[in-house]
């Protein structure tokens, strides 16, 4: 998606079949539930809300500002922190530092496009083609072992290969390739902690970027353990569409590994959808997941947690207005202010995974309609995005039915009532 800008801004704020791997691996009961961002100010929040794992920058040029000078404070405290907290870090790569490229002249893309000039922020996503791919391989190599548990650092289980390398602010894919930067960072990360686990960078929509995706899982599927994708659109069912079409490849190509959708949300406004732009990003919250969950996809996690307000959320924004990805964030807070204001997408988020964690299978039971395991127990969560939906038709007696901003309710079955927001069903007798 494209959010580089974006993302600075943010900075400152802060069951397929066939051989693709289920969600439910055997023997694991870890969170299937991530957000991005956020750790570092708001741990309570993200406990509050369920969040088991965060999506958090590994800052190449803060760590190692000159070749072999390592600052690694930031990163401990961010590390720890987590740990603490009970939360997963995936740590993805970022801000590769100027010593280490070839060209320091590599904004192109932008000067191209009209956009503002680089300046120290917005350069920090720009991977471009390095003096030396060791480099990289060794710092990777060093993340990897400084935080494997074992070194008094804290663990760091997962990492990812850089961020979405087929969108130019992030990876400058004209002038070099990504195959060496996965194979060395792959090859490092396992050097240092051959335990972690690693994810490609994550794919803008694979439906967007389809020989790119092929390319990778036909020659490069050894240097990663994770497939990994993004997902955004304003019709939430897209995420099926394309879920179904990336193991549609990996079934093509033989890779049997396990998928995480590392950034998703519903594009929402006021100028698209009125006053209810809040909620239609709340609904979205809880269908997208539900449904990714609903297709084998082992982890999810919502882009971004945290954005500055809306115009009708703080006066002083009022005059300006805001980059339109920012309105799924899940809560708003000032610039340079520790403030974190929930928005009804994450209340709706605290309710999912409070009915939902822990969850040991999910499979669809029609459209809109989806069945979880929960530690032995039926969950249902259901909706209709049309009219004339009706209920399942295992469904009946009493039940509790609580709707996506956690409002309950005890009724029978039979007085369900499917409208487009979802709600969750248990049965009590």
């Amino acid at each position: 998606m494209k959010k580089g800008i974006v993302l600075t801004c943010l900075a400152l704020l802060l069951s397929s079949s066939g051989i693709i791997a289920q969600s439910n691996r055997e023997g694991t009961n870890e969170s299937r539930f991530g957000t991005n961002g956020g750790i570092e100010q708001f741990p309570r929040e993200l406990q509050k809300a369920g969040v088991g794992i965060s999506r958090e920058w590994i800052l190449w040029e803060q760590i190692e500002p000159a070749k072999g000078r390592f600052n690694w404070s930031a990163m401990d405290e961010k590390v720890r922190i987590a740990n603490n907290a009970g939360i997963e870090i995936l740590g993805y790569f970022t801000n590769m530092p100027a010593w280490a490229k070839r060209d320091k002249s590599d904004f192109r893309f932008f000067e191209k496009k009209n956009a503002p000039a680089p300046n120290q922020k917005n350069k920090a996503f720009d991977f471009s083609a390095p003096k030396d791919i060791n480099d990289f391989r060794e710092f990777a190599k060093a993340v990897a072992q400084r935080y494997d548990g074992r070194h008094g650092h804290g663990l760091m289980r997962y990492i990812e290969i850089l961020n979405e390398v087929t969108f130019p602010p992030f990876f400058d894919l004209k002038n070099t390739d990504y195959e060496p930067w996965l194979i060395n960072g792959f090859e490092g990360v396992k050097e240092g902690n051959p335990q972690a686990k690693v994810l490609i960078g994550g794919f803008v929509d694979p439906l967007d970027v389809r020989k790119f995706v092929d390319r990778m899982l036909k020659n490069y599927h050894q240097y990663f353990d994770i497939v990994n994708f993004h997902s955004y659109s304003r019709n939430d069912e897209k995420i099926i569409e394309s879920t179904q079409y990336i193991k549609g490849r990996m079934k093509f190509f033989g890779v049997n590994k396990p998928i995480w959708i590392t950034e998703t949300g519903t594009l929402a406004s006021p100028e698209a959808d009125g006053g209810d732009w809040r909620g239609r990003v709340a609904r979205g919250v809880v269908k997208r997941y539900v449904m990714a969950f609903g297709e084998g996809i082992e982890k999810v996690f919502w882009w971004p947690l945290l954005a500055p307000p809306a115009p009708d959320e703080y006066s002083d924004t009022a005059s300006r207005k805001p980059e339109k990805m920012l309105y799924m964030a899940l809560a708003w807070g000032r610039k340079a202010v520790r403030e974190f204001h929930p928005r009804p997408g994450y209340t709706a988020y605290g309710v999912m995974t409070s009915k939902l964690n822990g969850f040991s299978s999910a499979r669809r039971i029609a459209k809109n309609q989806y069945e979880f395991s929960v530690n032995g127990r039926n969950v249902l969560v259901l909706w209709c995005d049309g009219g004339g939906c009706s209920i399942p038709s295992e469904l009946s007696g009493t039940v509790k039915v609580t709707d996506y901003m956690g409002r309950e309710e005890i009724k029978p079955a039979s007085g369900i009532v499917l409208t487009p927001s979802p709600v969750i069903v248990e049965s009590i007798g």
